[in-house]
């Protein structure tokens, strides 16, 4: 018998050490009655690190942590396990290398057949990455419930056989209802569904029950306090019992403001496509391949049809046909839209022809922007385009009227300078010859100035346009301002003394030498004293000053009138702008004496301004000019002295301007031959060989176009210096005379001054 039980004894041992060899995933250990290890199986060495023979006889505190062993961990789990016989518990353990690691362990007391404790049994199992994953996801729950918070969204679990709805707090302040503890039926939710919607969204929670989908839609609910709210509601089964749905979770959401925002932004477009299909533009937008995306309902009435969307037949534009506008044909694949879609540029009121489909054009402003992604990239085209045929033909009208205007004035201009002309140069002849008289060298001198200012009048009524654009041609000459004021007050001074004002001037005792045009100035100081004394009430006072400061003339004329406002202190002048008063209107004018002293001001280099305290305060206004120094001054009068005596030929069939030129060119030095015709005038020049050859254009049989020519062609002539003179003093006039060979252009009557100034140049 004892040796039966002996060998029993050893099967048992061998049993139990093959099942501690073959649990390799398992630490399994044995310790003695004391704690001291006295077995450690080759899972213990793996999972913990040390061998069997760094283990055993070592004590149980082997692989405790320091806060364990402190707490007397090791020694409790025995005691308890002595008196137990059992104990299990998840712990923390240290590897030999110091990593900790998580361990669900079983401490198993043994005791012998007498009942004595003999020792324990460990078994260890490494739960890390359990622990590691539950952590996780207490983390990721915590997450979710941070996220849901933060989101004020609501989470509802719903269970389906009680009809039990579990609701976080949100749900219930989405609600508007207090936060109760317990759950509550379906109901509660039901019952707070807007009437219009309540239906269909029962039916779509029934629909995702009965087929398991998913419950996505977006709703109205109706909260407590009577505020409507929209919502956005998700949910689907998350549980079965019997293979039927038993529970059903899901979020709710209030999105009202975006609600709000994207109906604001439906009437904001819906107004928008209002205006574009109310606009008098046509409008359309094409894609990167030039295909039609949309287009408004003026854009089809310019095209004369309405073009497939997104057909690559109609590309880039809608029209029937397009041609550029000078009348060559334009394809689709060339045009401007074309440019804009694959280019990327823009255009702005580029003139192109549209066809449509009955033969009918019209003439149309485009105006082209590409259209860019968020990141850039081009991805298409918008052109707006306005139909202004109307226009084009009104402004043709209007430059056929302008061109029959010019005609008009040309030829009227053309039978005033000729007389203008003769008494021009009568004027001149009788200055230069008249006795030492006073009174009639005075007359002489008056009826002088005021016959330039009558062929200056005539020049500007030529040359509106010019005016408008601020282009008065100078003749500059050098000129004392003092002189010229004084002659300019001189001839106001009937209107002065007809409103019985006060007229006094403070002009310096010494010349104020400057480089200008005579007549320009004078009839810039003219105009702002008759401004003046227009403005100024009878019995009112103006005053007059020139003052010389360094290289600047300072003339300054002064009103007691009816004064500016500050916004007209800049307005008074442009063009057909008054002062805005009755005394203004009643005095009547266009509005363009204050225009030209600007312009003239300023082709001299100077500067005016206009001051005033406001209205019924008076005027001032203050011009200021550069001046000679008097090195230029010494140098203009020696060329003058050293001018030599040229041979003129002057050939015109007026004989009164004939004669009078010729008369006023002899008493200047000059030795003067003339001629009536173009014929004699050919011969004169080949015999005579002048200098200067003054040549008519407006001759009979042979004009001064064709005599030029064939001097021109005569070996003496191709050197000749041809001077044109013309009662037709446009631009294209002398365009023309220079195109047949003339060196310069005069216009009728001749401006004695530029003409010497002219001969001076060539002696």
């Amino acid at each position: 018998m004892r040796k039966q039980a002996e060998e029993a004894l050893r099967d048992s041992q061998q049993r139990y050490h093959s099942l501690l060899a073959n649990l390799p995933d398992y630490a399994i250990y044995r310790l003695d009655a004391n704690g001291t290890i006295t077995e450690w199986n080759e899972g213990a060495q793996r999972m913990k690190g040390y061998s069997a023979e760094e283990a055993v006889g070592q004590s149980a505190f082997l692989c405790y942590t320091l806060e364990d062993r402190a707490a007397g961990e090791a020694e409790q789990e025995l005691l308890k396990a002595a008196q137990t016989g059992r104990v299990e518990k998840e712990a923390i353990r240290l590897r030999k290398t110091g990593e900790r690691f998580w361990v669900n362990e079983i401490t198993t007391a043994i005791h012998d057949a007498q009942g004595q404790l003999v020792g324990f049994t460990k078994i260890s199992r490494d739960i890390t990455r359990r622990k590691q994953a539950q952590a996780l996801r207490r983390q990721l729950e915590q997450r979710t419930r941070l996220a849901v918070e933060a989101a004020e969204m609501a989470t509802w679990e719903w269970h389906l056989v009680t009809d039990e709805v579990y609701w976080n707090e949100q749900h219930f302040k989405l609600l508007g209802m207090p936060v109760e503890p317990h759950p509550q039926r379906s109901q509660a939710f039901v019952s707070r569904i807007h009437s219009q919607d309540r239906d269909w969204v029962v039916n779509e929670l029934t629909r995702a029950i009965d087929e398991q989908s998913l419950f996505d839609t977006e709703f109205r609910i109706i909260r407590d306090d009577q505020v409507t709210r929209w919502m956005s509601g998700y949910g689907r089964v998350t549980g079965e019992e019997d293979g039927r749905p038993a529970q059903m979770s899901g979020i709710m959401f209030d999105i009202t403001d975006r609600k709000t925002a994207e109906e604001a932004l439906r009437a904001s477009e819906e107004r928008m496509n209002k205006l574009i299909s109310l606009m008098p533009a046509g409008l359309y937008t094409c894609d990167v391949k030039g295909r039609i995306t949309y287009f408004n309902r003026r854009a089809v009435e310019l095209w004369g049809r309405k073009p497939r969307f997104e057909d690559t037949q109609d590309r880039f534009c809608g029209a029937f046909r397009l041609w550029q506008p000078d009348g060559s044909p334009l394809v689709h694949v060339k045009s401007a839209m074309a440019d804009a879609v694959q280019k990327g540029i823009s255009f702005r009121d580029l003139e192109v022809r549209v066809e449509q489909p009955n033969g009918n054009r019209l003439t149309a402003y485009v105006n082209i922007d590409p259209l860019f992604d968020e990141e850039g990239k081009l991805m298409g085209a918008i052109n707006v385009f306005v139909d202004v045929t109307k226009q084009k033909k009104a402004e043709e009208g209007l430059r056929e009227a302008d061109r029959r205007k010019n005609e008009f004035l040309a030829m009227l201009a053309h039978e005033l300078r000729n007389p203008m002309a003769t008494l021009g140069n009568g004027l001149q002849i009788l200055s230069l010859t008249a006795s030492a008289n006073t009174q009639a060298k005075s007359v002489l001198e008056m009826m002088s100035r005021q016959t330039e200012h009558l062929v200056r009048m005539v020049d500007d009524l030529l040359d509106v346009s010019r005016i408008s654009q601020g282009k008065i041609e100078l003749r500059k000459a050098s000129v004392n301002l003092v002189e010229l004021t004084r002659q300019a007050i001189e001839s106001v001074q009937a209107l002065v003394q007809q409103k019985q004002q006060q007229l006094t001037v403070r002009l310096p005792a010494t010349p104020v030498k400057l480089e200008g045009d005579a007549t320009r100035l004078v009839q810039m100081v003219m105009n702002l004293l008759t401004n003046a004394s227009r403005y100024t009430h009878p019995k009112g006072t103006l005053h007059v000053s020139l003052e010389h400061q360094g290289q600047r003339a300072l003339l300054r004329v002064e009103d007691t009138g009816i004064g500016l406002s500050p916004d007209q202190l800049t307005s008074i002048f442009e063009l057909f702008v008054q002062a805005d008063n009755s005394l203004a209107r009643s005095e009547g004018g266009l509005g363009l004496g204050l225009t030209l002293v600007k312009q003239i001001v300023e082709l001299h280099g100077g500067t005016v301004e206009a001051q005033s305290e406001g209205i019924g305060q008076g005027s001032t206004f203050l011009v200021s000019l550069p001046t000679s120094t008097e090195g230029q001054w010494s140098s203009i009068l020696k060329k003058e002295a050293e001018r030599r005596a040229l041979r003129l030929l002057i050939v015109d069939d007026n004989l009164d301007a004939t004669f009078t030129l010729s008369m006023l060119l002899e008493l200047k030095g000059y030795e003067v031959h003339s001629r009536n015709s173009g014929k004699e005038g050919v011969l004169a020049a080949e015999s005579l060989k002048p200098d200067v050859v003054l040549l008519d254009i407006g001759m009979p049989q042979m004009n001064g176009y064709e005599t030029c020519q064939e001097m021109r062609k005569q070996p003496w002539g191709k050197d000749l210096f041809i001077v044109a003179v013309s009662g037709y003093g446009q631009h294209e006039d002398k365009q023309n005379a220079k195109a047949v060979g003339f060196d310069d252009h005069l216009t009728k009557p001749i401006d004695l001054n530029a003409l010497l100034q002219l001969l001076s140049k060539l002696a």
